[in-house]
């Protein structure tokens, strides 16, 4: 990194041009914040999405499962084995339940995917500007 002194050596016009320059330096960062943060928001939304679907698919899937499944294959288990109904009833209960947690865990494994913070790299980011910048302006002469 350069030091102020040398800065100002090199630039004509002093103090006022270094310090028009650290101010430029400066909005060009938040500029680059703010896309960095966008970028990120993006990313996380989209994560978002894709988990989101993922569990409107579960509910489906356990809706249909369970109106289906439960009438077809419990009438199904009646008609060929010596079950009572109510037993046919539960063993198609417990199959549609089965696969719908694991429709669940999958989207819930997606949606860990997403950033607890998803601004972090950002916030890190901003931090180390900040640094930087009261570095570079308590070295100016």
């Amino acid at each position: 990194m350069e030091d102020a002194r040398e800065l100002r050596d090199r630039t004509p016009g002093g103090m006022k041009e270094i310090m028009t320059g650290i101010i430029g330096d400066a909005e060009d960062l938040v500029k680059e914040h703010v896309a960095l943060a966008k970028a990120e928001l993006k990313d996380a939304l989209v994560k978002a999405k894709t988990a989101s679907i993922s569990f409107g698919a579960a509910g489906a899937f356990a809706a249909v499962g369970l109106v289906f499944l439960l009438v077809t294959l419990a009438l199904v288990l009646t008609a060929y084995t010596s079950l009572p109904l109510w037993g046919a009833f539960a063993i198609v209960t417990v199959l549609c339940l089965t696969v719908a947690g694991v429709t669940f865990a999958i989207a819930k494994a997606k949606l860990r995917e997403i950033e607890e913070k998803p601004l972090s790299r950002t916030t890190e980011a901003l931090k180390e500007d900040v640094t930087w910048l009261s570095r570079t302006l308590t070295h100016a002469p």
